[in-house]
């Protein structure tokens, strides 16, 4: 995944200033990622959204794809 400041710029250019985090993610870290991004979107004037992970599967091996979506 890229740095926490590039995927929040991502979003607020999307128009999205308010994301939910709803990935597979190591518990320990959900909140400390959780609080970052809210952090670096906390003065954009946004929609809400998700973020999600999905698995899929390439000829070149299994691969991760993160998706924000507006609510």
């Amino acid at each position: 995944m890229h740095t926490i400041d590039q995927v929040a710029a991502s979003m607020a250019r999307n128009g999205i200033g308010k994301v939910t985090l709803r990935c597979n993610l190591d518990p320990d870290v959900h909140p400390t990622l959780q609080r970052r991004l809210d952090r670096e979107l906390r003065e954009i004037d946004g929609a809400r959204g998700f973020m999600v992970d999905i698995e899929i599967e390439r000829d070149s091996g299994d691969q991760v794809l993160y998706v924000v979506c507006r609510e």
